[in-house]
């Protein structure tokens, strides 16, 4: 139903450093440089008229797993590093294994995996996976310890969301990322049929933060939008372009 992770949205408050963090230290292209629709912040529950900046990047050769730098006109909120949700976002590369502070704080994985990954703290591993499996229609991969689950859109996609139970005990409120903080602002896939996936999510008593709404995207072709969060209060963003 969802298709793999295409871009991460990270909020900053210096774009140009941003994009020179990403471009000249770990060598992604610039792949796109636009301003978010007047249906796009509506989506995102924006002002219609604030101007956001967004500079897509890419590792090279990679159709997935972009990140997606956002700067606010508005300015941005912080969050606490000590919150549940995504946190940390994995980029493959061939030769080290480290990890970066980024801009605002964002930490930034290198790996010599294939994989891109999102890391996410959950305060209930068997809520977030109703989520990814039954709402998302994702596969966990097996061969994790009871504290981490991997799933992923498909075996191959080569894009995946490792969840880690975090030290919040279940039950606590994760707070709910939203467009417009420092860090990892959206999760952004595309899906099929959202109107299925709306019903799956139903089903686990998941309700979207704004429903499906006609937008125009910024790879430029019009299609559908909506906002969902997780249970450790990640944000997705799901698109499905118009026929």
């Amino acid at each position: 139903m969802v298709g793999p992770i295409e871009s991460v949205t990270v909020g900053v408050r210096d774009i140009d450093r941003a994009i020179a963090f990403f471009r000249d230290r770990l060598r992604l292209s610039v792949v796109a440089d636009t301003r978010a629709s007047v249906g796009l912040l509506a989506a995102w529950k924006r002002p219609v008229h604030e101007s956001v900046r967004l500079v897509e990047l890419a590792v090279p050769n990679r159709r997935l797993g972009r990140v997606r730098l956002a700067h606010f006109e508005n300015g941005i909120e912080t969050l606490t590093s000590e919150r549940a949700g995504p946190h940390t976002i994995v980029l493959p590369t061939s030769d080290t294994n480290v990890t970066l502070e980024g801009p605002d704080g964002l930490s930034v994985e290198l790996t010599d995996h294939h994989d891109a990954v999102v890391t996410v703290r959950a305060p209930d591993l068997a809520a977030s996976a109703r989520f990814y499996v039954d709402g998302l229609g994702w596969q966990e991969v097996p061969g994790r310890s009871s504290l981490t689950k991997l799933f992923s859109a498909s075996p191959d996609s080569g894009s995946n969301v490792l969840v880690h139970r975090s030290l919040l005990q279940p039950g606590t409120d994760a707070g709910t990322r939203t467009p417009g903080h420092d860090g990892i602002n959206l999760i952004t896939c595309a899906c099929d049929d959202m109107d299925r996936v709306v019903d799956s999510l139903a089903a686990l008593g998941i309700e979207p933060v704004t429903r499906p709404a006609h937008v125009g995207l910024p790879i430029g072709r019009p299609g559908r939008v909506m906002l969902v969060h997780g249970p450790a209060g990640e944000l997705f963003e799901l698109t499905e372009l118009a026929a």
